[in-house]
């Protein structure tokens, strides 16, 4: 989609992280539509979630908690994808829509 946007917004999960997202972006010629915003305040970070179309959590590892982010998209009705890992186990599942 042409006019698609991928927003990442937070802080870096690792070091270096962002940079290899970069060259990632680069080498697939989709940089100029990706935004990487680095640690936000809080009220920028809602700003973001009030302009997506879905949210994607990109948590490795959990240690049982959950996920404050998820629980702020689901709140507001984002559309959140989430791994299996830790408290989002206990969110409701709904398989994959198939072409039929």
């Amino acid at each position: 989609i042409p006019t698609a946007r991928l927003a990442i917004v937070g802080s870096e999960a690792e070091p270096g992280e962002g940079a290899r997202l970069a060259r990632a972006a680069m080498r697939l010629g989709i940089a100029d539509n990706v935004i990487q915003t680095g640690d936000v305040p809080e009220p920028v970070f809602r700003d973001w979630i009030s302009r997506a179309a879905v949210a994607v959590q990109l948590r490795a590892g959990s240690s049982g908690e959950s996920s404050a982010v998820v629980a702020q998209t689901l709140a507001v009705g984002l559309p959140t994808i989430v791994t299996e890992i830790g408290a989002a186990r206990e969110i409701a599942f709904f398989p994959p829509m198939t072409g039929g």
